[in-house]
């Protein structure tokens, strides 16, 4: 059946049915507010947040896998889990059995979609409270930090590298004076082009105009 799904600011992750709005299912696996949108492939439900986990404030930040059609007693069965990482704001990419995402403070993070083992480990950016869903095109992931740089990381099974990166500056609304231009959101990408928008500006980069 189609399902509605996505985090809460209870702590959960929550499944409806598209047609009705019941409830079908619950995953309960944070305590603060579930920030992320899921990903999903075929019953596989991924999810992450960077708050306080269940079990205590020793365990910070988690990434789950659940099987939304296995569901008993309204709770989905669990995959896998991986604690540890803060994927506080940003939602994950999923590609070619690989689920990429990056935490509140500059890191890219590549897990294995089926079984959570971490792939590889990347350090992009900095500023902390980095909001940015990372975008992967061509071979490439777009995302940008808290401090106005914005980054093009080559995609590599085994090792990523930064290929571009560039300071977005803006200007305070009052006095004038040059600032970083705050990159909270996602690129968009069409036609040979890459949106993205900052606090104040939206800029298309591209080699050429888009056709019509």
């Amino acid at each position: 059946q189609r399902l509605l799904i996505g985090g809460g600011g209870d702590g959960g992750l929550h499944a409806f049915k598209i047609g009705t709005g019941e409830k079908v299912w619950s995953y309960m696996f944070c305590l603060g507010s579930v920030n992320t949108s899921p990903v999903i492939d075929g019953n596989l439900v991924y999810i992450a947040h960077g708050d306080v986990s269940p079990e205590g404030r020793n365990i910070q930040g988690r990434v789950s896998c659940v099987d939304a059609s296995e569901v008993v007693d309204g709770k989905p069965k669990l995959v896998w889990q991986k604690d540890g990482l803060k994927i506080k704001f940003a939602s994950p990419i999923l590609d070619k059995g690989r689920l990429i995402l990056n935490d509140e403070d500059g890191r890219l993070y590549c897990l294995d979609a089926k079984t959570g083992d971490e792939i590889w480990k990347f350090k992009y950016g900095g500023g902390g409270n980095i909001r940015c869903s990372p975008v992967l095109a061509d071979g490439k992931i777009y995302v940008g930090d808290s401090r106005g740089r914005f980054y093009i990381i080559k995609d590599d099974v085994k090792k990523p590298k930064t290929i571009s990166s560039v300071n977005f500056v803006s200007r305070d609304v009052k006095t004038g004076d040059p600032v970083y231009a705050e990159l909270d959101g996602s690129v968009s990408i069409s036609n040979g082009c890459v949106f993205i928008g900052t606090g104040t500006e939206l800029y298309c980069i591209g080699t050429e105009a888009p056709k019509k």
